[in-house]
């Protein structure tokens, strides 16, 4: 019987959502950042601390869009998911960013 209820309604199916997303440790988020920078021609010649200090807020930015997803879901009851994605996405729209602005830097100079 439940296969026939699901052929008469098919939305029981299409509509299900399965809530598998977790969040990640900070000490994989710093990790995922480490590797990530460190691939990056754009920071080949920074030092160390200013490296960590951007793993750090890549870090902070992750975990406070996290916060402000759970305070939406309280107030609006609207669900937001971050996912590893997410993450990965934010990595490389810096690395994107930061190159534009020296090219932008550098036809000015």
């Amino acid at each position: 019987m439940p296969t026939h209820s699901c052929r008469l309604n098919p939305a029981l199916l299409s509509c299900t959502l399965i809530d598998y997303f977790s969040p990640w440790p900070a000490d994989a988020l710093l990790s995922v950042a480490e590797l990530a920078l460190a691939k990056a021609e754009e920071l080949q010649g920074c030092d160390t601390e200013l490296r960590a200090s951007i793993t750090r807020l890549c870090m902070y930015i992750h975990a406070s869009v996290g916060d402000a997803a759970a305070r939406m879901f309280v107030e609006l009851r609207r669900c937001y998911y971050i996912t590893p994605k997410n993450y990965l996405e934010l990595l490389s729209l810096y690395m994107r960013l930061l190159r534009e602005k020296r090219c932008a830097v550098g036809w000015a100079v």
